[in-house]
């Protein structure tokens, strides 16, 4: 299957991006630290990367088969499960939260499962966005096999279809626009179209490579995702500091229905052209850093909360503050590339492998 450094250079970057979002460096003038407070957005570099990879790689071999989807689904399980349940562990551990339901909605990642079921909370806070790549794992082989038999757009509108569903009869009492600031945030249905855009981008470029190659010079597309990117991100920086009835619908439009396209655009260009951009992203320590990102985007904020101590807080000030800051971002980076080298890679290895055996 073929590779593409680059994205995985994309994948350091958006989970850098949502470091520092979460601990945000001290920075002037006053358009920068808006721009900073944007970085959120970093997690729809990551929705619409995974429509594309989970599309690529498994578009064109899918059935609902009992031996296609035992691979699948132990593909999918080998590479999120095993560092987020280490991670979960030990969280937990040094929460002292024993809670039952506490712990069987975080192990099953159900605690944020379109807002259905009340939450006990959540012990990794970035963890909301498993729950909703774990609901595109189990939806994408029904969506690919609708796509192979009818076309993408079935899926695409029986999703629509759903999303008007759960909006119209979400919770007695709660009024439509309160139920929109609920779901398109943080469950599959509010970010479907970041899912789709990548589904999409991924059919065009399996299509194209069965023409001809498509790899090609120039930079077109990687600049104007860029450019489109960049504009997007002025509405945001604008309402970072207004009211809630101002910030949260601009938020939601910019973020669940405009951004995905010029992600895909920068993808199309990173993954068919050669471009400055694709060379830095697929250099070998940006791959490294990609490899990791999975891991210290899981353990970014139990770093940032446990290196918040005593012993740490004189050093949280106006004067050491961005020491503080970069040194929280290279210890979790070092603990990430140790947990990648050492636990996940091999372990990922280990459940395939073994899976293989058992299937056989």
């Amino acid at each position: 299957m073929k590779q593409f450094p680059a994205l995985t250079g994309v994948r350091a970057v958006a989970a850098f991006m949502v470091f520092f979002h979460h601990l945000p460096v001290h920075i002037k003038p006053g358009f920068l630290v808006g721009l900073q407070l944007t970085f959120y957005w970093g997690v729809d570099l990551f929705f619409v990367l995974s429509g594309f990879l989970i599309t690529y790689r498994y578009f064109e071999k899918a059935t609902l088969s009992g031996s296609w989807l035992f691979k699948y689904f132990t593909n999918r399980f080998a590479r999120v499960y095993p560092v987020y349940f280490l991670v979960l562990t030990v969280v937990i551990l040094l929460l002292k939260n024993f809670d039952i339901i506490f712990l069987l909605q975080n192990y099953t990642l159900t605690h944020y499962l379109f807002f259905i079921f009340k939450s006990h909370g959540m012990a990794i806070t970035p963890s909301w966005s498993l729950t909703v790549e774990e609901c595109f794992y189990v939806l994408a082989p029904i969506i690919f096999i609708l796509c192979k038999k009818y076309n993408f757009w079935l899926p695409f509108l029986a999703t629509i279809l759903l999303l008007l569903l759960i909006l119209f009869t979400y919770r007695d009492g709660i009024s439509l626009d309160h139920a929109m600031f609920q779901v398109f945030p943080g469950s599959f249905f509010g970010c479907f179209l970041k899912f789709y855009t990548g589904v999409y981008l991924a059919l065009i470029v399996l299509k194209k490579e069965k023409i001809e190659p498509v790899h090609r010079k120039g930079q077109k597309w990687t600049i104007m995702g860029i450019a489109g990117i960049t504009l997007l991100l002025i509405p945001l920086v604008y309402v970072t500091n207004k009211g809630a009835s101002v910030q949260y619908p601009i938020i939601i439009l910019v973020n669940n229905f405009f951004m995905p396209f010029p992600i895909a655009m920068l993808y199309f260009g990173l993954v068919c052209e050669n471009s400055l951009c694709r060379r830095i992203l697929s250099g070998s320590l940006a791959r490294l850093l990609g490899r990791s990102s999975y891991a210290f985007y899981l353990i970014h904020v139990p770093v940032i909360m446990y290196l918040s101590t005593p012993f740490m807080r004189p050093y949280f000030n106006d004067n050491y503050y961005n020491l503080y800051v970069m040194t929280v971002f290279a210890i979790t980076v070092v603990l990430s590339v140790i947990v990648f080298t050492f636990y996940e890679n091999p372990l990922n290895k280990l459940i395939r492998k073994k899976a293989v055996i058992f299937h056989n």
